[in-house]
């Protein structure tokens, strides 16, 4: 192929991968909204996240600060940045009782490494000894 016939080539696949995409329906909204809660889940995003009790319209917790929500059917979890380390807090409701778990203290522990912890008596056998 010639140089032009090459420019041309490579042209007409951008072209045809561009109204590809735009046939899939991602648009620029989906695009950012992914890319906000990717921020979010790397603690980038400063956010204020109100909790509030459906039957009594009392606010029972406000988190602000560079924090992560997991929203779930009857719990949201939220899991924030602070200085010194992170703090996780877990609000819920069920038919009888609402909920509001706030960690105190921050926990220095690692975003890098998995902690993992055994149980010894799973572990280690059952050891007689005469």
């Amino acid at each position: 192929m010639t140089s032009r016939n090459t420019k041309t080539f490579v042209a007409t696949i951008a072209a045809v991968s561009v109204l590809g995409l735009a046939g899939c329906g991602v648009n620029d909204a989906d695009v950012v909204s992914q890319n906000i809660a990717t921020a979010a889940d790397n603690f980038e995003i400063n956010r204020r996240i109100i909790i509030i009790n459906n039957e009594s319209d009392n606010v029972i917790q406000l988190i602000e600060g560079w924090c992560n929500a997991e929203i779930e059917p009857d719990a949201i979890r939220t899991t924030c940045k602070v200085p010194g380390g992170y703090h996780k807090h877990i609000n819920g409701r069920n038919a009888h009782t609402t909920f509001s778990i706030q960690q105190l203290d921050t926990a220095n522990v690692s975003k890098d490494h998995y902690r993992v912890t055994f149980n010894p008596s799973v572990v280690i056998p059952d050891v007689e000894v005469r």
